[in-house]
């Protein structure tokens, strides 16, 4: 999108800026998502509000995080013409982040809430809208369109929706790995069946179920009892749950690489190629 002439040093090093803003917003989500979810590791490693010494004081470092990104905003683009715009983009990013933490609490289920309801397709489409494609990459794609000098030049409403659905193709993956992958490759002991949380097996599941298969269910998913979560895994087991998701994963892979290979944009087109193939099959 941008003229290669532009590519200097100097936009190259606020394109960086821009990058660590990304980051570090990123690291206040996950914080915050840690120790909300009760988690224990991220990234092989001890989560911040478990470390000795920081309990809840995590809370107050995930604002000092997010008040980070606005202070380097200020700092580097403070007397530009853009900084108004990549203020407004930020908060609206955090906004978004934060309704879509509450909807995962909101939906979490267990027996004590008594909120099976909740579980359905209708609530796990909008929520992964705002879980993880807001943060991962709409925010990235409207911070870097700021900096390209013709304004006029804007991704096209099919490629933002793309780029949504990439994001929601990364929370399935997400839910993929809390539950079927080891957790010496994800760095991150998985906790959804634990919580209770919305996820495409929970729903999927649910779909699929016998009325006995659903009491079973409604019985142990939400619980912190080993047992429950060893039942909810042989249920899964039982109905096939991991082939369905591999089927279901390659489906919305393959629609995400029709629609992109239909794009009018060339550049459009590679640059969302790029990243679609750098998410698939993406575990971290």
């Amino acid at each position: 999108m941008e003229d290669p002439k532009h590519f200097t040093e100097e936009n190259l090093h606020r394109a960086r800026i821009l990058g660590w803003v990304v980051e570090i917003i990123e690291s206040h989500v996950l914080m915050v998502d840690d120790i909300v979810d009760s988690s224990q590791t991220r990234r092989s490693k001890e989560c911040w509000h478990i470390h000795s010494g920081v309990g809840l004081g995590a809370v107050n470092d995930c604002g000092l995080l997010l008040a980070c990104a606005f202070e380097l905003l200020e700092l580097y683009f403070g007397k530009e013409k853009i900084y108004g715009d990549l203020v407004k983009i930020t908060h609206g990013t955090v906004f978004q982040i934060c309704i879509g933490q509450h909807l995962d609490c909101l939906y979490g289920y267990s027996k004590e809430k008594n909120n099976f309801d909740k579980l359905t397709k209708e609530h796990f489409d909008n929520f992964t809208l705002v879980k993880a494609a807001v943060y991962s990459f709409k925010f990235p794609m409207l911070l870097a369109h700021t900096l390209v000098k013709d304004r006029s030049k804007t991704f096209s409403e099919e490629a933002y929706n793309i780029d949504w659905n990439i994001g929601r193709l990364l929370q399935l993956q997400n839910d993929y790995k809390d539950i079927f992958v080891d957790d010496i490759k994800t760095g991150k002991v998985g906790t959804d069946i634990q919580e209770g949380k919305l996820t495409w097996f929970a729903v999927t599941a649910l779909q699929r179920c016998t009325e006995g298969q659903r009491s079973i269910f409604k019985e142990n998913y939400g619980s912190k009892n080993p047992e429950h979560v060893k039942r909810i895994k042989q249920l899964f087991d039982e109905l096939e749950m991991e082939k369905l998701y591999k089927e279901y994963e390659r489906s919305v892979y393959e629609d995400l690489v029709r629609r992109i290979r239909g794009l009018p944009s060339r550049e459009e087109s590679h640059f969302l190629a790029r990243i679609l193939k750098g998410c698939y099959k993406h575990f971290c």
